[in-house]
């Protein structure tokens, strides 16, 4: 059974980590009327809830504006919350060429994470989250470990290094 709560944490992060509009568009560069009007769209559907109207806006967007980083992880993001993992995973794979900076990078690690809970592979899970905690600093992702150590207590520890090792030999990272 899925606790409230998790889900709520999922929802937060979400809304913590969405690029705010203006951000978006400065770092994408000249865009397009509708690119603005469609990512925008896509952001109030996501924070109304209605993740299959976001994905729809964020794909619109793309049209006038080319793939993006941040549309795809939204979409990735929405495909999460209707618990469509291999979607979203999917969207994750998509992503990763789009990746141009660290903080990119440990959301897309982190990402992975969670779905990994949410599929009850915690070992992987622990080992996603020290990676992305190597890459930058989170506090979300502390709380994820602690998660998985409160409902895996023999999840393996890792370090940073071993989690690296871990993921070189568990872990396929889609190829760009």
């Amino acid at each position: 059974m899925k606790c409230f709560c998790r889900l709520l944490a999922l929802v937060l992060f979400a809304i913590m980590f969405s690029l705010p509009l203006s951000a978006a568009l400065a770092a994408n560069g000249e865009t397009t009327e509708e690119f603005y009007q469609w990512y925008s769209d896509g952001y109030n559907h996501f924070e109304e809830g209605k993740y299959e109207e976001a994905i729809e806006s964020y794909q619109k967007a793309m049209e006038y504006d080319g793939p993006y980083f941040y549309s795809m992880m939204e979409i990735a993001e929405a495909y999460i919350l209707l618990e469509d993992f291999q979607l979203a995973r999917d969207w994750l794979t998509e992503a990763k060429p789009y990746i141009s900076a660290e903080n990119e990078l440990a959301r897309w690690y982190r990402r992975y994470g969670y779905i990994a809970i949410e599929e009850g592979e915690y070992e992987l899970a622990y080992a996603l989250y020290q990676y992305s905690l190597g890459i930058e600093p989170s506090t979300m992702a502390e709380d994820e470990i602690n998660y998985i150590l409160r409902v895996a207590p023999d999840t393996k520890q890792f370090t940073a290094e071993e989690a690296a090792n871990y993921l070189s030999e568990h872990f396929t990272v889609p190829a760009e």
